[in-house]
């Protein structure tokens, strides 16, 4: 992992970036599995844990990278 990128699985983004945090990195994990498998869809997931303050550039550089991008908070 790069310093201020955050962990991403699936490679290249395209249709969606799934960007989330801790417990919700293996259920993100799960739905982009899903998507592929149903709807052809590629995704990206992005765990911004540790990242804090830096997580707004880490998201826009997924934004670049998909089509779409979905935040998925645990609360």
């Amino acid at each position: 992992m790069a310093v201020g990128g955050g962990r991403s699985w699936h490679g290249v983004a395209g249709d969606v970036g799934i960007v989330t945090y801790g417990v919700g990195v293996p259920m993100c994990l799960r739905a982009a599995l899903e998507l592929g498998a149903k709807f052809g869809r590629r995704s990206r997931v992005v765990d911004v844990s540790g990242l804090g303050h830096r997580t707004e550039p880490c998201i826009g550089k997924q934004a670049e990278s998909a089509k779409r991008i979905v935040i998925v908070d645990e609360g």
